[in-house]
């Protein structure tokens, strides 16, 4: 693990594709799976099932990356549970970093976070981002979220696969 950057609350990590499964609590099943699809390079959304990821549908997002802008991504899906928690449904929509606040907050996806997301799919990493999570009566939770390269073509990393959870 290295860490890219702490921004405030929120910090940034990543790990080489073949980092144990283990060493991400709450969704290993769901690295080793990712893991188990690897080529010669990453897999493409296509090449999962709805129903591989059964218990964690409302907690993923995919993001496409936008063809000669970087830090752009359209977003194809903005799962169920993490729309109610930022309160807006980003599926459909295009995002950029110059559109984007900077400031680390779990309810935005910030500049950073597609920084960061370019860097994870340019250099072949998986990301685990992390930051302070308050519900609504007060207690302190952890969000995370592990990001996973994917590749339409199996050659270029041209989507992010992000798997969010709230850590008790």
């Amino acid at each position: 693990m290295t860490v890219w950057k702490t921004d405030r609350t929120w910090t940034y990590e990543h790990f080489p594709p073949s980092e144990a499964a283990e060493n991400f609590p709450g969704v290993e099943r769901l690295v080793k799976l990712w893991q188990s699809k690897r080529t010669v390079g990453n897999p493409a959304w296509s090449d999962f099932s709805l129903m591989d990821f059964d218990g964690f549908w409302g907690w993923l997002v995919v993001h496409d990356s936008v063809p000669g802008s970087p830090l752009c991504f359209d977003v194809r899906l903005f799962g169920t549970r993490i729309a109610e928690i930022c309160n807006y449904d980003l599926s459909g929509q295009r995002i950029c970093a110059d559109d984007r606040p900077t400031s680390p907050d779990y309810v935005t996806i910030t500049a950073t976070d597609l920084e960061y997301y370019r860097f994870l799919l340019d250099e072949d990493r998986i990301g685990c981002g992390f930051g302070p999570f308050k519900r609504e009566l007060g207690d302190l939770h952890t969000y995370s979220a592990i990001q996973l390269p994917l590749s339409r073509s199996g050659l270029i990393n041209d989507q992010i696969l992000v798997i969010a959870q709230i850590v008790d």
